[in-house]
């Protein structure tokens, strides 16, 4: 690079041609710059399009405020372009070697080189709270890369993806929000937030399978056994025992009340409900009015019909009303005079059958007239006979 003189006019040795400022071999180059010799120098001019786009640099260029430079024939130059706010690097024109924003001429003669700019808008993508998700789009990886320069006019299509622990929540600054996909049109500058909320999931669990069901906000298990709630939540969950089962206990559950559970949703959760199987035991009395049978949970006439474990042993006793007498037992496992034992391994009926009593004098007069039958029979055979 050689030093200007410092009588130099820059201008002197252009001439404009289509608007544009090109470098001439000046009639002198002595004139030039200090030691320059018509023939062994060459001069380069930058130039910016649009102006103000941008900046050129490399060696004594300085664009936009200074321009224009000597070099001995044959130097190489390399000169790098850096886009303006709201712009970006487009291309090179009239450079012998471009490679992206660097430009590497070979100075054999006088040139013209220009750095194009092309006018952007800039997406900024915004993560509320930090670590809640993840936005992705041409140009986008957020949280990793967020920001990314757009040509104007440009349709730029986001998509939002909870972490683990979080759900997607809304857009702000979004100029066509769908669910969790963003649509943005890239006219000018802009900001988009992809909002999301803490979550906390509740699983619920039915055993033994089969046993029952679960219901509650979200929850129609074992239909759909899995809710995801925000942080906090309160959840109520019933549970229902199918036939041949009964509802036994909750495991897991924040507060149980029966077959109710609240659970407090500070956290992923999982809660059981707990069966077990059962068999019912239905007591006949035979008539009715003969009298009364007892046992564990059995008090018929007046309650007759009980829910057991299954395989449960249950004893049942057998009173006779006044005017009755104990007659028998049907459907036990075993019997011992007027108790019943049954192993409920399946649903089962028992009847306890009673007989009225025959009074004392009845059973006289009964007595006698078996006797007098006996004696007229014993004279009709004498009578025969003889």
């Amino acid at each position: 690079m050689l030093v200007p003189a410092a009588n130099v006019v820059v201008g002197k040795w252009l001439a404009t041609v289509g608007g544009t400022a090109v470098p001439q071999a000046p009639q002198d180059y002595s004139l030039a710059c200090e030691g320059c010799v018509a023939g062994q120098h060459a001069s380069l001019l930058v130039t910016i399009a649009p102006a103000g786009s941008g900046t050129v640099s490399g060696a004594g260029i300085a664009c936009a405020g200074d321009c224009w430079e000597v070099y001995n024939l044959n130097d190489t130059v390399v000169l790098n372009a850096a886009a303006g706010a709201g712009f970006a690097f487009d291309s090179w024109t009239g450079c012998d070697s471009p490679v992206g924003a660097t430009c590497t001429m070979t100075m054999d003669g006088d040139k013209l080189v220009t750095a194009n700019f092309q006018p952007v808008a800039t997406l900024d993508v915004v993560i509320a709270p930090p670590g809640g998700g993840g936005v992705t789009g041409t140009g986008i990886n957020c949280p990793a890369d967020c920001t990314e320069q757009y040509l104007p006019g440009t349709v730029v299509v986001l998509d939002a993806v909870a972490s683990v622990g979080y759900a997607f929540d809304s857009w702000t600054g979004c100029d066509s929000p769908s669910g969790a996909t963003c649509t943005m049109t890239m006219n000018t500058d802009k900001t988009v937030a992809a909002n999301f909320r803490a979550v906390a999931a509740l699983d619920v669990v039915i055993a033994p399978s089969g046993g029952g069901s679960v219901t509650g906000t979200g929850i129609d298990c074992p239909t759909d056994c899995s809710e995801v709630y925000d942080l906090n939540t309160v959840v109520v969950l019933d549970a229902v025992a199918n036939a041949g089962y009964a509802f036994d206990s909750w495991t897991g559950c924040d507060s149980p009340v029966g077959a109710a559970c609240t659970m407090t949703m500070d956290g992923d959760k999982t809660v059981a409900a707990n069966y077990r199987e059962i068999a019912s035991l239905d007591v006949v009395i035979i008539p009715s009015g003969g009298g009364s049978v007892t046992g564990d949970g059995i008090d018929c006439p007046t309650d007759c019909t009980e829910l057991y474990d299954l395989g449960a042993t249950v004893i049942l006793t057998a009173i006779p009303n006044s005017v009755y007498n104990f007659l028998e037992w049907t459907g036990c496992d075993s019997v011992s005079s007027n108790t019943c034992t049954v192993i409920l391994d399946e649903n089962t009926t028992v009847s306890a059958q009673f007989v009225v009593k025959v009074p004392v004098a009845s059973r006289r007069g009964l007595a006698t007239l078996i006797a007098l039958i006996a004696i007229v029979g014993v004279a009709l055979l004498r009578r025969w006979y003889l």
